[in-house]
């Protein structure tokens, strides 16, 4: 591999555990929210806000490191 090669490499991989970071800090704040939801606030449903909302950003961030929007990151 060149230099160039293994800096695109290193810069997928990070790309790729700052995603992993993203994600297992959704489902740690989810595995907190939900329950806090449902056993605290009897009746309403709040919690759906923060799963749809950084849901979201959570599948932009996907979709941008495995490529989609038009450049390959994972190369």
């Amino acid at each position: 591999m060149t230099n160039t090669e293994d800096e695109r490499a290193d810069k997928a991989r990070n790309r790729l555990k700052g995603f992993g970071l993203h994600l297992l800090g959704y489902f740690i704040v989810m595995l907190i929210l939900v329950p806090l939801n449902v056993f605290v606030y009897d009746g309403s449903v709040w919690a759906v806000f923060p799963l749809i909302g950084w849901g979201s950003a959570l599948a932009i961030h996907a979709a941008f490191v495995l490529g989609l929007f038009g450049r390959s990151n994972l190369n």
